[in-house]
């Protein structure tokens, strides 16, 4: 990773899905691209989150409820339609936060 035929590998890597914002790499962790600084940060905060919650559902050893994919599709629609606005105020209150 100390040259720029990594990154030339893992953007190749990502032609397989150009819409992908988030690539999971073998033993490297994950890497997200986005339009914003502020939209990258939240797709990172949240998959984090959603990976936090799994694992301490799937520790629960309970069957986990799969949402039904009519569900799934209004909800992606829904945050899609501000998606934008959302990534830059949650950005913009941590950096508040933080006296930036």
């Amino acid at each position: 990773a100390l040259d720029e035929s990594e990154g030339e590998r893992i953007a190749e890597a990502q032609k397989d899905n150009p819409d992908a914002d988030i690539l999971f790499l073998d033993n490297h962790g994950v890497s997200v691209g986005a339009p914003t600084v502020a939209l990258a940060f939240d797709e990172l905060y949240y998959l984090e989150r959603a990976c936090r919650q799994q694992a301490i559902a799937q520790s629960s050893g309970k069957l986990l409820k799969i949402l039904p994919d009519n569900v799934i599709r209004e909800t992606n629609r829904q945050m899609m339609q501000q998606l934008d606005w959302s990534a830059e105020n949650h950005f913009g209150a941590l950096m508040r936060m933080q006296g930036l």
